[in-house]
């Protein structure tokens, strides 16, 4: 399916292509081992709650895991509700939510709804730590209209880190004026969520963070793109 036939596929096809682009300009070992081979892109699973007395509600585990993102080598990551990213959260603008967000990890973490206009107490940012085996339970109305927005990990000096380990994913905000446009509408078939982003991997499959001098001083960046969590 052609990249510009999906609204999410279309308003991040500058954005891929500029990825790509960058992500190549240094090629791993990795990278250069599957260059002649393709997968298919994985497709996150959509999850849209269940509604009780009015509030639509989210149960997310923040846990470890292992992805095999190469053949035979098992990645240490972290997801939601699952071993690398988090679920499409899905839900409707005006609608109240409430998240129940479980620490599994055996350390501090937070998780943040970007770019959502929520009251601070229910924001998940370095203010809210959730404590191992703690859960963190906001609620809060829908006040965006149609939209596409993520949540991730954004704990202090442990932001970057743990969004690289895989602490991160996509909420879709539906309503009545998108549902009344001609657009493609079935998720996974010609609606397709796509997470960009670049890692860098070891010989062994790892991806640490942070591995030099340089990295620390001028940023980390990878040179692998992953969409959705898949290599090429």
């Amino acid at each position: 399916m052609k990249l510009e036939q999906t609204r999410r596929g279309f308003l991040l096809g500058g954005s891929a292509l500029a990825l790509c682009s960058f992500a190549f300009s240094g090629t791993s070992t990795h990278a250069q081992s599957v260059s002649s081979t393709q997968t298919e892109v994985a497709i996150p699973p959509v999850y849209e709650g269940t509604v009780l007395n009015g509030v639509r509600n989210y149960d997310l585990s923040l846990q470890n895991g292992k992805t095999e993102f190469f053949k035979g080598f098992q990645t240490k990551t972290s997801g939601i509700n699952g071993s690398f990213l988090g679920p499409v959260l899905r839900m409707r603008s005006g609608e109240t939510v409430q998240m129940r967000v479980t620490n599994n990890l055996g350390h501090d973490s937070t998780l943040h709804w970007h770019g959502m206009n929520v009251p601070a107490k229910a924001d998940g940012g370095p203010h809210q730590v959730i404590k191992p085996n703690q859960t963190w339970s906001p609620q809060f109305m829908i006040h965006e209209k149609a939209s596409t927005m993520w949540y991730h990990s954004h704990l202090m000096h442990e932001t970057a880190p743990q969004v690289w380990s895989g602490l991160a994913g996509m909420i879709i905000i539906d309503d009545e004026e998108a549902d009344a446009l001609d657009l493609p509408s079935e998720y996974g078939v010609d609606d397709i969520p796509l997470v960009l982003q670049d890692r860098r991997f070891q010989s062994d499959g790892s991806m640490p963070y942070e591995t030099s001098r340089h990295d620390q001083m001028a940023g980390m960046s990878g040179d692998t793109p992953l969409i959705n969590g898949t290599v090429q």
